[in-house]
């Protein structure tokens, strides 16, 4: 009733039962595909790749860290038999030594639901955490 595209991504996959309900769980770390069918209703959980921290320069200062990938859950009460894509995103890319910022965190969907990157925080020469998600922290010079 429950088929994931074969792919290391997938971490845990399994279907319970409870009462008279079957329950699928399905895990996923990567970018794959689910295909469902027989299914009423759909629960998910969906995390965003949180954002990377800033750069520091030789002269010195604080970097702000990176924001939290934005989360999303609920439930789909009709979920349409189908295959799905799952797109997951990645952490974003640390600032460098010049002092710059963060990268912003990769978004996540399921089903046209789409949980925002965590914003990249600030270098102690950008200052300025980017937006996300959760914003980046701020950065600061001496």
């Amino acid at each position: 009733r429950i088929k994931s595209e074969y792919s290391p991504t997938i971490v845990y996959s399994n279907e319970i039962s409870i009462n008279t309900h079957t329950v699928a769980i399905t895990t996923f770390t990567g970018n794959s595909s689910i295909t469902i069918t027989g299914y009423d209703r759909c629960e998910y959980l969906i995390v965003a790749g949180g954002g990377g921290g800033g750069g520091v320069n030789y002269n010195g200062g604080e970097a702000g860290g990176g924001g939290a990938g934005g989360m999303l859950e609920g439930i789909i009460n009709t979920i349409i038999d189908g295959t799905y894509t799952i797109i997951i995103g990645s952490g974003g890319t640390a600032g460098n030594i010049n002092g710059t910022a963060g990268g912003n965190g990769g978004n996540s969907s399921f089903s046209g639901l789409t949980a925002i990157g965590g914003g990249g925080g600030g270098g102690n020469l950008s200052l300025n955490g980017k937006n996300g998600g959760s914003g980046g922290g701020g950065g600061g010079s001496w």
